[in-house]
């Protein structure tokens, strides 16, 4: 399927499910003994949902997937893994790093089905807008940003849970679906890391990315929306 298709396919989902179209309670297969890697409080579990926040969604919107709560923390969690970010307000953040992108999240709960949010990253899909200065990916490429583990919740292995669920390998279901739409040959997924997180490095690595590109103090990294042979 096209980008242009599928995003004519999930306006059209969003707009008749606004609420719904969050993906939630994934099964375990998805994410490769995901259990073994959670808290030693056996009631903690991890619960990913993936929110679609199109280019016409509004700040209120969000209302409209979290709780007030979980509001809270998701841009609490932002501001503590970029502190550059911790005088915006959470509208600035909104409008500038997660509208038009598709918005991962991850919680543990208790059995009643209440907890904290503990990370989330953004997408932006192949062809969509990349950046407030009107940058568009090319057609054969999503972007990975604003990956963030509470620091609190750190080294528990949340983050690679987190990523698995849009990495082929790992997942069954539609995510990488919507994020490689088709998945086209050279179709790729690309991201951003500081050359000084390591940890960072680590884990994108041990995920099939490779460093494509070298900066200033940053690397990108790249690996296919194809199912890849990990180490």
């Amino acid at each position: 399927m096209s980008c242009n298709r599928l995003v004519s396919f999930l306006l059209s989902v969003t707009l008749a499910l606004p609420i719904a179209f969050g993906f939630e309670n994934v099964s375990n297969n998805a994410s490769n003994n995901v259990n073994d890697v959670v808290s030693n409080h056996s009631y903690d579990r991890p619960v990913f949902s993936l929110y679609p926040l199109l280019t016409a969604t509004k700040y209120s919107d969000l209302a409209n997937y979290l709780k007030p709560i979980e509001i809270q923390e998701l841009f609490a969690n932002i501001k503590l893994c970029f502190p550059a970010l911790t005088s915006k307000n959470e509208r600035h953040i909104f409008e500038t790093y997660l509208r038009g992108k598709f918005l991962g999240i991850m919680k543990k709960v208790d059995v009643n089905g209440n907890g904290p949010v503990v990370g989330n990253f953004v997408i932006t899909r192949c062809g969509d807008k990349f950046n407030s200065f009107n940058k568009r990916l090319d057609k054969y490429t999503s972007y990975i940003g604003k990956v963030c583990t509470n620091p609190n919740y750190r080294g528990q292995g949340l983050g690679k849970m987190m990523l698995k669920y849009v990495i082929p390998e790992y997942s069954d279901r539609t995510y990488t679906a919507i994020i490689c739409p088709g998945n086209p040959a050279g179709c790729k997924l690309a991201l951003h890391v500081l050359d000084d997180n390591d940890p960072a490095k680590h884990l994108y690595d041990t995920l099939g990315f490779k460093t494509t590109l070298k900066g200033s103090g940053w690397s990108k990294m790249e690996r296919s929306c194809s199912s890849v042979q990990l180490p």
